[in-house]
């Protein structure tokens, strides 16, 4: 980029971010996943109960159901990988938000 005999034409250009789907802001899909575990109250929840809650407080119809139950699945393994959740080996398996204590000594 600051070479004076570099040619223009070879740097590549920077991609715009563009939202996987348009129902949810940056982040707000994960911050609403947390929200759901939270208010469980310590008991674990499914996938698609999560899905069900998130779809009612954005008062979705049942269309959009498969999408959600998908991007809440991606949103739960993201959170899983950077140890904020955890999955039980019940059936149906259950997600569970790990205590803050443990999070933040994790993110140290």
């Amino acid at each position: 980029m600051f070479d004076p005999d570099g040619e223009p034409k070879t740097i590549k250009p920077v991609r715009p971010y563009r939202p996987r789907n348009r129902l949810f802001e940056p982040k707000e899909l994960s911050i609403r996943v947390m929200t759901a575990l939270r208010e469980a109250d310590g008991n674990a929840a499914t996938a698609d109960a999560i899905a069900e809650r998130i779809m009612a407080d954005k008062g979705l119809k049942e269309p959009a159901g498969q999408m959600i139950r998908g991007v809440v699945a991606m949103a739960l393994r993201g959170l899983r990988k950077r140890g904020i959740v955890v999955l039980s080996d019940e059936t149906p398996p259950r997600w569970r938000l790990v205590s803050a204590q443990t999070v933040f000594a994790a993110n140290r």
